[in-house]
């Protein structure tokens, strides 16, 4: 497309693809102001936070994987002796006070009496292969 003279405000505007000058402009940024120790730390916290983005691997994945991740308080906490007595409890305490049916109730504690049986078999033959 070619703008012809005779087209409104053609002329009337000055050149733009010359180099403009810039304006000096009074800034005062008062360079010679001491930062405040609160805002001096807060800035050197972020960058050091960024550094450490940069230098490891910080995505909001392995984050999140980080904080839902349990920390493991104690190895007995998943023991087989400690599965058997959650199991026991189970039975003893809570099926008892559950509104259900007598035969449903008869029904689970079999079932748990079952898998306690299981698990203390699985504990003895790990006892007698950590034995040989």
């Amino acid at each position: 497309m070619r703008i012809a003279p005779d087209r409104a405000n053609v002329t009337e505007n000055p050149r733009h693809d010359e180099p403009v000058e810039a304006k000096a402009r009074p800034v005062d940024i008062n360079a010679d102001r001491l930062v405040d120790s609160g805002h001096q730390s807060g800035f050197d916290r972020a960058l050091d936070n960024t550094r450490g983005r940069r230098e490891g691997d910080d995505s909001l994945i392995s984050r999140v994987e980080r904080e839902s991740t349990p920390a493991i308080g104690g190895p007995s906490l998943y023991s087989g002796e400690r599965s058997i007595e959650l199991l026991q409890h189970v039975v003893d305490n809570i099926l008892p006070r559950l509104e259900a049916e007598g035969d449903a109730t008869e029904l689970a504690s079999q079932l748990i009496y079952e898998e306690i049986a299981l698990r203390q078999e699985w504990e003895a033959r790990r006892a007698e292969e950590g034995a040989t």
